[in-house]
């Protein structure tokens, strides 16, 4: 029993210095949990990559919900993630950490006649948000969140192997079978990969689909076929985001 108590604290006291800690390592900033099963022996800077959502800062209110991504030798994907700081997609963005490891410095490179020039530099506080996440925040309000993204997902990101998550098919399998009224609107918080498998799964079991909405407000709406959609539900609105049918990240 005592030993056991031992270790029970042990767990607790590193929990909680988890939890406080304010610095993230490299693999931590640039890869996800989930290890890739696919390979034997992964090496370093070959785990399924960590997305940095966009909550707050966009350049245009449907920007929000994009992601951002470090990768090793200061590699940044941003999309469309840091246009509120240069609004140019043509540039290239470089990540290092600054001295003190508290946040992370960004510069941004334009090429002119071959030359890459810096043209810009930014940094992005490293920051833990109240359910002990890491969050980063930059100028201009500029707020990007730690996503931690399904295995499901990350399989089908990089291999194109699409598993339906078990919550998706536990939303519409009643509409199918007739048990649940229609339209049914799925919730807003739905990711851009779970709102991908949603149309996927209500094609395959003969369902209507759409989406309407922008940005972290897009949602899905699924009805049967012999159903009457009211036209203000869609008016207005967006169709189906193509994204999310082709299966880029949104």
């Amino acid at each position: 029993e005592i030993e056991e108590a031992t270790c029970w604290h042990r767990r607790f006291v590193l929990a909680e210095r988890d939890r406080w800690r304010e610095e993230i390592s490299d693999q931590e900033l640039c890869e996800d949990l989930p290890p890739d099963r696919k390979l034997p022996a992964p090496p370093q800077g070959a785990g399924f990559p960590r997305c940095w959502a966009l909550i707050a800062g966009a350049q245009r209110r449907d920007f929000l919900g994009d992601e951002l991504r470090f990768a090793g030798q200061g590699v940044v994907e941003a999309r469309s993630c840091l246009l509120s700081l240069v609004p140019n997609h043509e540039v290239d963005w470089k990540w290092a950490w600054n001295e003190d490891r508290s946040g992370i410095r960004l510069t941004c490179y334009a090429w002119q006649e071959g030359t890459a020039t810096a043209c810009g530099e930014y940094v992005l506080l490293v920051q833990r948000s109240k359910d002990a996440g890491f969050i980063l925040r930059g100028p201009e309000g500029l707020t990007l969140c730690s996503r931690e993204k399904t295995e499901e997902e990350h399989v089908y990101r990089r291999y194109a192997q699409l598993s339906i998550p078990r919550g998706i098919q536990e939303l519409l399998q009643p509409v199918a079978l007739g048990t649940a009224r229609t339209p049914l609107t799925l919730p807003s918080s739905l990711t851009s990969f779970e709102r991908l498998a949603a149309h996927r799964l209500a094609s395959e079991l003969g369902l209507e689909h759409g989406s309407v909405g922008v940005g972290l407000k897009r949602r899905l709406l699924v009805w049967r076929q012999e159903d009457i959609l009211q036209e203000e539900l869609l008016h207005g609105e967006e169709d189906e985001d193509p994204s999310e049918s082709s299966g880029d990240d949104t």
